[in-house]
C-alpha cells in the first residue's frame, strides 16, 4: 500500500511541475518540535500565482503535511496553515491582493487557546522578476522562527511569535 501511495504522489509531482512553476518563499522551524515547514508558491505560465503550498517534514524527510491552497480561495477566505484540534492556530490571509503582483500577507496566530487572543504578523508579497519576493519592514526575509506560549506549567497554551529572518 506505501508502494502505491508513493507512486501516486510522485505522479502528482511530476504532472504538478509540468503544469506551473514552483518556487520556495521560505522555511519555518519552532521551538516546540523538529519539524520543518516550506512555504511555496506555485507559479503558472504567466509567472502569477496560481496556489500556495506547505510542506512539513520531520527531520528524517518524511512528510507529514502538504497541503496546496488555491490562490483564490487564499484570497477570499485565508488558509489555515497549524490546526490543533478545533484551533486554528496559524492562518494566512491577504490584503489588496493581486495573483500577477502580490500584496499583504498576514499570518494570524493563536496566542492564547484559552482566551482566543490572536496577533499577526504583516508581511509584502511583491513580484521581483520573473518570481516574487516576500518582505518584513522593507526587508527580504525567507525564514520564519514559531516560538511557543507556554502556561506556569510549561504546558503549550499558543504562539508567543512569529519571526521573521534572512539567510
Amino acid at each position: 500500500m506505501r508502494s502505491i501511495l508513493s507512486a501516486l504522489f510522485l505522479t502528482f509531482l511530476m504532472l504538478g511541475s509540468a503544469l506551473a512553476r514552483e518556487i520556495k518563499v521560505g522555511d519555518i522551524s519552532s521551538n516546540y518540535d523538529s519539524n520543518k515547514t516550506k512555504f511555496f508558491l506555485e507559479l503558472n505560465d504567466d509567472d502569477s500565482i496560481d496556489a500556495i503550498r506547505f510542506l512539513q517534514t520531520t527531520p528524517s524527510g518524511q512528510i507529514n503535511l502538504d497541503e496546496t491552497h488555491p490562490a483564490e480561495r487564499v484570497i477570499d477566505e485565508g488558509a489555515v496553515i497549524y490546526w490543533n484540534g478545533n484551533y486554528e492556530v496559524v492562518r494566512l490571509r491577504v490584503e489588496n491582493f493581486n495573483v500577477k503582483t502580490g500584496g499583504v500577507a498576514k499570518l494570524d496566530y493563536l496566542v492564547n487557546g484559552l482566551t482566543g487572543s490572536r496577533r499577526f504578523v504583516s508581511l509584502m508579497l511583491q513580484k521581483k522578476g520573473n518570481g516574487f519576493e516576500l518582505t518584513y519592514g522593507g526587508k527580504p526575509v525567507n525564514k520564519f522562527f514559531v516560538e511557543a506560549n507556554r502556561n506556569a506549567f510549561g504546558m503549550i497554551i499558543g504562539i508567543k511569535g512569529i519571526y521573521p529572518t534572512f539567510e
